[in-house]
């Protein structure tokens, strides 16, 4: 991430976070009390690793997973906590869930 996209994350996601030893940005994560929120991981490179959504503690909504270079490695549908769409093994299920084309490269 560049020095503008980072400060940019931090003032948009008001949350917790988890940091490596090197400095990068390792967790973002928001819960409440209820086990609502969402998590956002990186690799240690900086780029985008994966994002979910809980609801009452359980999986809820795109999961889209990356590997360091940016190339998606899962991509899936929960709801309540199971996988109801894979999108990698079926991409025509794209459409029927509204879900658009994006990279996991952040810069």
């Amino acid at each position: 991430m560049t020095d503008d996209e980072l400060a940019y994350f931090f003032l948009s996601h008001p949350g917790k976070y988890r940091f490596y030893d090197n400095g990068a940005i390792h967790v973002y994560f928001d819960m409440d009390d209820n086990g609502n929120g969402e998590y956002i991981y990186f690799h240690r490179n900086g780029q985008l690793s994966f994002r979910c959504t809980y609801i009452s503690d359980k999986l809820n909504g795109e999961w889209k997973e990356y590997d360091e270079g940016g190339e998606t490695i899962k991509h899936v549908m929960y709801q309540d906590g199971e996988v109801v769409a894979d999108f990698l093994e079926n991409p025509q299920l794209k459409k029927e869930y509204g879900v658009e084309e994006k990279t996991g490269l952040l810069s």
